[in-house]
């Protein structure tokens, strides 16, 4: 007798951390997103430059694992390849609620920042996809395109009005100019129209760079 996968709809506790002194006054709210085998404390304390008019919400992936082993700190994935679609809808649903619950802070001239690094990135990425979310930049920083999903000509005509960047180093051992090459492919396929910025320096948040990449916006 063949076993059957079945799934079923629990409610999860899950985890998000902010930094900042006013939701209600700030000029820039951030949505951010880490990378694989990380934290959401961990991009917050890239943020030491930012000023009162940033108030910044760094979200928890929903899957915990102990990194090398049980005796080590444990850490945060978005997703994996398996219930995939699950996945992707389960932390769409969380990204949109915890989007829901500031859009309606701010006030009305308040910026939108969408953050995502590495494994975050392709998160906001599939977000957007999966959620009409309304944003004003979206920074994704050593992130990927989804090569798995086709984005309608509506979802790319409202994102290519907005400020999208693509934000890598030179010595990324994940972006090789086998993969750089790639992305812009991927990027050319769904028509989208990112600034591309490459800097230098390794796979991981520069303080300097992201302030940087925030000061030739605004």
């Amino acid at each position: 007798m063949e076993f059957r996968e079945h799934n079923i709809k629990v409610t999860k506790t899950a985890q998000y951390y902010t930094k900042g002194e006013s939701i209600e006054t700030c000029k820039y709210l951030w949505i951010m997103c880490h990378g694989y085998g990380m934290l959401a404390e961990n991009i917050l304390s890239k943020m030491s430059w930012a000023n009162k008019d940033h108030f910044m919400v760094s979200v928890e992936g929903l899957s915990k694992f102990y990194w090398e082993g049980m005796r080590q700190k444990p850490v945060a994935s978005w997703m994996t390849k398996k219930n995939r679609l699950s996945e992707i809808e389960d932390f769409s649903n969380f990204l949109s609620a915890i989007h829901t619950k500031y859009k309606h802070q701010i006030l009305s001239d308040t910026k939108i920042i969408l953050f995502g690094f590495s494994q975050g990135g392709t998160t906001v990425w599939r977000w957007l996809h999966h959620a009409n979310v309304e944003f004003d930049v979206f920074i994704n920083y050593a992130g990927w395109v989804p090569e798995d999903i086709i984005f309608t000509p509506e979802q790319v005509q409202t994102w290519n009005s907005k400020e999208l960047y693509m934000l890598y180093g030179d010595n990324d051992v994940y972006l090789t100019e086998d993969r750089k090459t790639a992305l812009r492919d991927v990027v050319s396929k769904h028509g989208l129209k990112l600034n591309y910025k490459m800097f230098q320096g390794e796979h991981r948040i520069y303080s300097k760079i992201l302030e940087d990449t925030f000061n030739t916006i605004y």
